[in-house]
């Protein structure tokens, strides 16, 4: 019962739907940097959350940069990679997973594999708390309605 006005919306108004869910959804992954901090204060166990949030910061700068570029270029050529996205969005991918290992490394001091291990725990930590702040932003919608 509580997502019913969301379905009809989504039934009735895709793009209305569309619109305020990522409207909402923009605004809620400014969330996820202090996440990664902590994420990255659990990795590392050095008492300076400032500093992790600060790389945090950095790396999100990093990466909806890239992301912004890898979808120029998908809008710009039209070609869609194997996933079903364009292209530029894979290589943007790639770039802020190696992007981020060797800022990882740079930062941190440690060796390729335990960065390798760490950046795998970073990224399904992000992922988690990806679906998790949508789940929340769905939630926020629908009760905006």
């Amino acid at each position: 019962n509580f997502f019913a006005p969301l379905v009809e919306l989504a039934e009735n108004d895709p793009g209305r739907f569309d619109g305020l869910f990522i409207d909402r959804l923009s605004k809620s992954l400014i969330v996820l940097v202090p996440v990664v901090a902590l994420l990255l204060q659990l990795l590392y166990w050095k008492p300076r959350y400032v500093a992790h949030l600060v790389f945090s910061l950095h790396l999100h700068s990093y990466a909806f940069l890239v992301l912004i570029i890898g979808a120029v270029v998908d809008v710009s050529i039209g070609v869609m990679g194997l996933s079903g996205k364009g292209i530029g969005n894979n290589a943007a991918t790639l770039a802020i997973a190696i992007y981020a290992f060797l800022a990882l490394r740079r930062v941190y001091g440690q060796g390729r594999l335990i960065s390798v291990v760490k950046l795998v725990a970073l990224i399904f930590g992000y992922m988690l708390a990806l679906v998790l702040t949508m789940i929340a932003t769905l939630i926020v919608t629908v009760a905006a309605l």
